[in-house]
């Protein structure tokens, strides 16, 4: 058969044909029942989930929405399908968890508190009142510790938090000295994953987005720019670009209190006990005790903040919500988190398109799915329900015709 669908026959009669063999199993860390429930709960939903191993990498569940259904690109049709597909607004075909890009929004905060905590910049008990920043407080008592400033997702807190990052240097030019700072910013950063690859096994991964100095001066000149020009990215918004693959490792990171473990698919080739993937190890060089104090504070996200909808009967969950902004529709949806505290089973990022706060849409899916993972089923129809039948749109119609 050619790549017409068109039967052709044996090439040269069957004079090079040989036999068949058969391959060898390949075993994987995908989680059908989380799997199957994530694609349920992302009915009528577009954006993309991702859920991770902490101890050992393996992906527990990748889901990109919308989806469609492969046999479209199959025989006489596929260049119609095609085209139908690439039309459509909520772009089916892209690989969302590896290759689409959203601001990370108040999740980094999360990186921006444990770098602070490590250069001796903040502890656990700054505060920040009264403090000048762009931002607006919007909650008691946001910028008294940085328990509160996680729970309350502050933003004056970690715009003086990294104010403090990039401008702990000698340099006195103003414009060198947060250049330099950023760049320092940079190094870190790449040390959660961001700013890389990680190399999972899957083709397409793409380097996410992640504001440097190079591009600043680019876009502005060199030395024509200062921390107020960046101060956005303080709060995860701004020059950002991340998949949510990394979302879901930087979660993994905070469970794991300073390392992350090579996210991959494949556990092994041949025999379910046979040689697994062979995987790296990869550490922040953080000492423990700042992620422990980060994770007090996402604790109280879910207990008591943006993240209420995440809890799990006897279960303590530790996360952060986020709401990434996008000036062409509503705000997209981000939560990341792990579970449980103590001895971490999985960490997730879900991420819902147009779903507006981070604690709306993605917390309760998340939650969902790690109540699944973890106790093997939920007790909670009625929010399961809810989730399915809430829709999130984009501003255009949807091509429902060819999307399932």
């Amino acid at each position: 058969m050619n790549s017409k669908s068109e039967e052709k026959g044996s090439y040269m009669e069957g004079k090079y044909d040989t036999a068949s063999v058969i391959g060898s199993n390949l075993y994987t860390y995908i989680d059908l029942g989380i799997q199957q429930l994530a694609d349920s709960l992302f009915q009528g939903k577009t954006g993309a989930v991702v859920a991770i191993e902490p101890a050992t990498g393996g992906i527990l569940a990748i889901g990109s929405y919308p989806t469609y259904n492969p046999a479209l690109l199959t025989g006489r049709a596929f260049s119609k399908n095609y085209a139908e597909l690439t039309k459509n607004p909520d772009r089916p075909l892209t690989n969302r968890p590896i290759s689409a890009f959203y601001r990370p929004g108040s999740t980094f905060k999360l990186v921006q508190a444990a770098i602070g905590l490590n250069e001796g910049l903040i502890t656990p008990m700054t505060s920040f009142s009264g403090a000048p920043s762009r931002f607006s407080v919007h909650n008691a008592g946001e910028t008294s510790n940085l328990y509160l400033a996680i729970q309350k997702s502050s933003n004056p807190y970690f715009d003086n938090v990294l104010r403090r990052v990039v401008h702990n240097n000698s340099e006195r030019n103003p414009a060198k000295q947060v250049a330099i700072g950023l760049k320092h910013w940079n190094e870190e950063i790449l040390k959660f994953g961001f700013g890389r690859k990680l190399g999972i096994d899957l083709p397409s991964e793409k380097t996410d987005l992640v504001p440097t100095a190079e591009r600043y001066n680019k876009v502005y000149g060199k030395e024509q720019w200062r921390y107020s020009t960046i101060y956005s990215i303080s709060i995860g918004e701004g020059e950002y670009g991340m998949n949510v693959l990394k979302l879901a490792n930087m979660a993994a990171v905070f469970a794991n209190r300073g390392h992350w473990i090579t996210p991959h698919i494949v556990k092994s080739v041949g025999i379910d006990s046979g040689q697994p993937t062979e995987v790296e190890m990869n550490k922040t060089g953080y000492d423990r005790v700042h992620f422990e104090e980060v994770i007090k504070g996402m604790e109280l996200v879910v207990t008591s903040g943006t993240g209420r909808r995440a809890q799990i009967k006897d279960i303590i969950v530790c996360g952060k919500t986020g709401t990434s902004e996008n000036a062409r529709e509503n705000a997209s949806s981000i939560f990341v988190a792990f579970a449980p505290k103590d001895n971490p089973k999985i960490a997730i990022a879900v991420v819902v398109e147009n779903g507006g706060q981070g604690g709306r849409a993605s917390a309760p899916i998340a939650g969902l799915l790690m109540e699944k993972y973890l106790k093997g089923s939920h007790n909670r129809e009625a929010v399961k329900d809810e989730i399915m039948q809430t829709r999130y749109t984009t501003s255009v119609k949807r091509r429902e015709t060819i999307i399932q």
